[in-house]
């Protein structure tokens, strides 16, 4: 043995070496040797230890093949399967080819940073939580924005959905990555909802500040018009830096005395998404299904993602337009702010 092993007192067979990776001693040709169990987690190894001695119990029973005994096939790698999965158009739901968008966007940068990492022959079929806890602790030490954890889930999403289309197409018998931890605890999780308008007032009391001043018209128009793709240098991240100036401008905006020079002393904070948030609530109160919403701002995850992103309809609002919102304010619209 060329590491230095410790039994694991009250666990047959099971021991661990300096790193913490535990280990299992079987008897494989005649002879004592250890399988690396690649795992720090002893719940884990237990499993897995617990696994191997079912499958002895069940060869014995003529019901299945000792595990050492079963052939070996080429093992199939991450990489090889992240490149499959790049190449046949980074399929979603139902195999079919994720369309032009902010989602395959996505899917292209998480895989081409999921690639830096598992940049060798690790066997995708072997991976097990410690493998990705040891991405987590590499991706925040890599990470340029946030504390690293929500980015480790949504690149392992791109990973888990790679290692779904490997099952699909055979080239793994089960996605090793489906019962995986997350990092982010839901807790701290913010929706795009908690960023919206409360009301077609609010929504328009804030894209007029933003059209009060020649820079940022466009940008107001945008706010109105979310849902809808734009052309030209006015992108999502422009419009969600300028409601964040907003925002912080709050304390500065109180120390102004003439109220017309004041901008917009917000009490929470607005994004772009948020707009986005408040469209799907709009047309929920309009009695629009979920599918339609969906279908109108090319929401390619479906009802179900749709609900999960933006939350449930009220059940009365499903049969009834009573509670209809009209995109028009009660008070002065967004537009007269704008300066000639």
């Amino acid at each position: 043995m060329s590491q230095r092993l410790t039994k694991i007192p009250g666990e047959k067979y099971l021991y661990k070496d300096e790193s913490g990776t535990y280990y299992l001693r079987i008897r494989e040709d005649g002879q004592d040797t250890n399988l690396s169990l690649k795992t720090k987690k002893i719940t884990q190894a237990v499993k897995a230890r617990d696994a191997r001695m079912a499958a002895k119990a069940a060869a014995r029973l003529g019901i299945a093949a000792e595990p050492s005994k079963v052939a070996k096939v080429a093992s199939v790698t991450v990489r090889k399967v992240i490149t499959t999965y790049q190449e046949a158009g980074y399929p979603g739901m139902g195999g079919v080819v994720r369309a032009d968008g902010k989602h395959r966007v996505a899917e292209e940068g998480y895989c081409k940073t999921i690639l830096a990492y598992f940049n060798g022959d690790a066997p995708a079929g072997d991976l097990v939580q410690d493998d990705l806890d040891q991405y987590h602790s590499w991706r925040i030490a890599h990470v340029t924005r946030g504390d690293g954890h929500r980015t480790t889930d949504l690149e392992l999403n791109t990973l888990n959905n790679a290692t779904r289309w490997a099952v699909r197409k055979r080239m793994l018998k089960t996605s090793p990555t489906a019962s995986r931890e997350r990092y982010q605890s839901s807790k701290n999780v913010k929706h795009c909802r908690d960023y919206a308008p409360s009301d077609m007032e609010e929504c328009h009391v804030v894209a007029g500040v933003l059209m009060s001043t020649r820079p940022s018209e466009t940008l107001g128009w945008q706010y109105l018009f979310e849902e809808k793709p734009l052309e030209g240098p006015a992108d999502k991240s422009a419009l969600t830096k300028a409601l964040g100036r907003l925002f912080a401008n709050c304390a500065r905006n109180k120390k102004i005395s003439d109220p017309k020079k004041r901008l917009l002393e917000l009490k929470k904070k607005f994004t772009s998404h948020g707009a986005r948030a408040f469209y799907v609530f709009v047309r929920r109160s309009q009695g629009a299904t979920d599918a339609q919403i969906a279908y109108e701002i090319n929401h390619v995850g479906g009802v179900a993602t749709l609900e999960k992103v933006y939350g449930i309809a009220p059940p009365h609002w499903r049969d009834s337009k009573a509670a209809a919102i009209s995109w028009i304010p009660k008070g002065s619209p967004a537009w007269e702010r704008i300066q000639p």
